[in-house]
């Protein structure tokens, strides 16, 4: 029922049965006359044209002792709420100056809060104080006679930085950070005061890399400091890593944004555990299990290199002497020496893989660099690279695997030792590496992101446009979960999985990580969900301008042929839409299709026949 003037809502409060809104079109009253028929609802707007509104870019609200007072961008109006409808009874506050814009609006019990450009303000009958200036402020909460405010700064080309923080005023025009310790440098975007008197406030990401530790989420005040609740299940947190320690503990790297945070672990009891704060991996981007159990993580930041975590959080080991310290993957030697790969730095030196002799002693291993994504080691001790250039084997000989070699693309991104094989995750598809040569093909079209095997021989397999079930010895796909059909969070626009998986079979879970949080999935999902025997199509629908630019058909039989149909009978030419198709499966670019439902006949040389159709929405 709002206006289209009135798009953006800003604020609200709520007076019995009433509802006032401040939005960027004038203040919204709905009334919702005591029942919960929406035709019987009634609204109005007060603009500038009808009532001595200051501006109709109303921004926030308060009621204090019976009085509506309203933020605009013009200054602050105020009106008894029994007379709103009366233009009479409309007041202008004289006491901001023209262009001043009232964001926030808090009414204590004998005072106001404001925030008013950049300022916030203690506003009482008598006295006006200015708390803060200069800074952005994020909200304002009053309890008692103490304002709460919280405020960051954004004067570098109107970006979020480094100062700001939670603060208070008792009222006498004094303001204080209320942690004490470094609450100046990080970015508060709100504040709540409960009935037990904890403060709770809201955090987003920091450029300063001192102090990360704080992160972004949701915090309670311990004493001088915040501590973040749940940070790795909420929204917006990228999950770069996951991995097991022998302990049980799973660990997650994650970043907040596009910014780093750290690494954190969740133990079977349901303990949280933070990494030691005066060293943690900072920026980390691969989580690594060494021979002893413990996990080493590899961090993407100037000064990060490698750190060793042990099973209660503390940091063992960090090594950043490396020439490069942006850490792609760590291998480690059959005697359990650490291999480091590291990616070129900004000068475009320090590339190459380095052998870790001790813990302050590091020697170049190979100056093959591939634009390296990955390596491991096999069942043989061969060093496996894998890059934007293939693959390279290191042993007694070197291999070269690409695409002549049967690799669904060149550009190799992940790489995952199954007993005696290996699996070689691409841009364009999955390869399983057996007995010398590429056996098989998986997911041709799909961006693989990581890749985890099952002890009951099925294979995990996370891409960019959903997790995939294999199963390798019947050349199968037995099931591929998106958020549509399964407990996934993220969202498809923004091709959304990240390298993040674990199959903890312990455990009974699947952990996977997204730009937008942390999974854990029980296993017996998975048996409840596989797809029915057969051939089938995906993704279904195909849309246009997603990340997957071909249609795969997949558990089909060796010899089994397909032939594509217009719902109206017409047959298209699987070849003009260059078709393949490789042991099981068969896929196909269908960018040239108009947008509409097909049909795919798969013919056997039996006779059977069987039809799948699928949609294409351009």
């Amino acid at each position: 029922k709002l206006p289209a003037s009135a798009a953006d809502i800003r604020d609200m409060v709520a007076l019995s049965d009433t509802l006032l809104m401040a939005t960027d079109g004038g203040l919204v009253l709905l009334e919702t006359r005591g029942t919960e028929d929406p035709g019987d609802d009634y609204y109005m707007v007060f603009t500038s044209y009808y009532y001595p509104l200051s501006s109709d870019d109303v921004y926030g609200l308060g009621v204090r002792n019976d009085t509506l007072f309203v933020g605009t961008a013009a200054g602050l109006d105020y009106v008894p709420v029994a007379d709103l409808q009366n233009p009479d009874s409309w007041t202008h506050y004289d006491g901001f100056e023209v262009g001043d814009t009232v964001h926030i609006v808090e009414p204590g019990r004998n005072f106001i809060g404001l925030a008013v450009n950049d300022r916030a303000l203690y506003v009482t009958d008598d006295t006006t104080y200015i708390l803060i200036d200069s800074l952005y402020i994020t909200d304002l909460f009053c309890k008692g006679e103490t304002l709460f405010i919280t405020a960051f700064d954004r004067s570098w080309e109107g970006q979020t930085w480094f100062a700001g923080g939670v603060f208070l005023s008792p009222g006498n025009g004094s303001v204080e950070a209320i942690d004490r310790t470094n609450s100046i440098k990080k970015r508060a975007t709100s504040v709540y005061v409960d009935s037990s008197s904890r403060v709770w406030a809201g955090f987003g990401w920091c450029w300063n890399y001192s102090v990360i530790t704080y992160g972004a989420g949701l915090g309670v005040l311990q004493g001088d400091t915040w501590r973040i609740v749940r940070l790795s299940e909420l929204k917006f947190n990228k999950i770069t890593s996951i991995e097991r320690d022998d302990s049980g503990t799973v660990w997650i790297a994650q970043c907040i944004g596009y910014y780093p945070y750290g690494v954190q672990g969740f133990t079977r009891d349901g303990t949280t555990i933070i990494t030691d704060s005066s060293d943690y991996p900072n920026a980390p981007y691969r989580l690594v299990k060494g021979p002893d159990g413990r996990v080493w993580a590899g961090t993407w930041w100037s000064h990060g290199g490698v750190y060793k975590i042990d099973f209660d959080g503390s940091i063992i080991l960090h090594y950043n002497g490396f020439i490069s310290n942006y850490v792609k993957d760590i291998a480690f030697l059959s005697d359990g020496t650490p291999l480091v790969a590291c990616y070129p730095n900004a000068a475009g030196e320090g590339g190459g893989i380095y052998k870790l002799v001790d813990d302050s002693t590091s020697v170049l291993f190979t100056d093959i660099v591939t634009m390296m994504d990955d390596i491991e080691i096999d069942g043989e001790g061969r060093l496996w690279i894998g890059g934007a250039g293939g693959c390279v084997v290191l042993g007694d000989d070197t291999l070269n695997l690409r695409m002549s070699e049967g690799l669904p693309s060149d550009n190799v991104v992940r790489l995952v030792k199954d007993g005696d094989a290996m699996w070689i995750g691409t841009s364009n598809g999955l390869a399983l590496f057996r007995d010398g040569s590429i056996q098989m093909t998986f997911l041709e079209g799909y961006e693989i992101r990581d890749i985890d095997p099952s002890p009951d021989g099925k294979v995990f397999v996370l891409t960019d446009q959903g997790l995939a079930l294999l199963n390798p010895e019947e050349n199968k796909i037995l099931a591929f979960y998106t958020p549509e059909n399964s407990p996934l969070i993220s969202d498809l626009r923004e091709g959304y999985l990240t390298s993040a998986l674990l199959v903890d079979a312990g455990a009974g879970k699947i952990w996977v990580g997204t730009k937008h949080g942390l999974n854990i999935l029980e296993a017996d999902f998975f048996e409840k969900t596989k797809e029915g025997s057969g051939p089938y199509v995906y993704p279904n629908p195909w849309i246009s301008g997603s990340s997957v630019q071909r249609i795969t058909v997949a558990d089909l039989k060796t010899d089994d042929e397909l032939y594509l149909y217009t719902l109206s009978g017409k047959r298209i030419d699987l070849y003009g839409l260059d078709y393949i198709k490789r042991g099981r499966s068969a896929s196909f670019n269908p960018g040239r299709l108009a947008s509409g439902t097909y049909l795919l006949l798969i013919k056997g040389d039996d006779g059977a026949h069987k039809r799948l159709k699928f949609a294409v929405i351009k």
